[in-house]
């Protein structure tokens, strides 16, 4: 068994007048159990049955869609270029908080952003099949 190697490409957005590019990384496997264990929660109460006894556990879970979705990408995007503040002059400088920012106030750019995560993890699963001799 081997350690994952961290993984990165990048991606330009088609059709952005400015250029805008983006590198994306690949989580590691732990990391996106880190984010589950931040964004999912579950609760069990016990119910009495029937009978009157206690242990029908029923079990209530829920995840923080907003939570996780900003976490992934804080996650995931290692840097970009040619994305600007309002006055279109001023270069925005990839940060966590800007990230969400982009998320919150760049049209598409959540979208577009979430097909360049799904492309680098299919282009490493083929990449990992073709390894293997698969």
């Amino acid at each position: 068994m081997r350690l994952s190697k961290p993984t990165s490409r990048k991606f330009t957005y088609d059709r952005d007048p400015d250029g805008a590019w983006i590198k994306i990384r690949a989580l590691l496997p732990g990391e996106r159990t880190d984010i589950l264990d931040n964004v999912f929660t579950q609760e069990i109460e016990y119910r009495p049955g029937e009978d009157g006894k206690p242990g029908n556990p029923v079990f209530k879970q829920t995840t923080d869609k907003k939570k996780d979705r900003e976490k992934t990408f804080v996650a995931r995007v290692e840097d970009w270029g040619k994305f600007f503040e309002e006055d279109g002059k001023t270069p925005m400088e990839c940060t966590p908080e800007n990230i969400i920012r982009a998320m919150r106030e760049i049209e598409g750019f959540t979208e577009a952003t979430n097909k360049f995560f799904e492309q680098l993890d299919e282009d490493l699963a083929k990449e990992r099949a073709e390894s293997l001799g698969n």
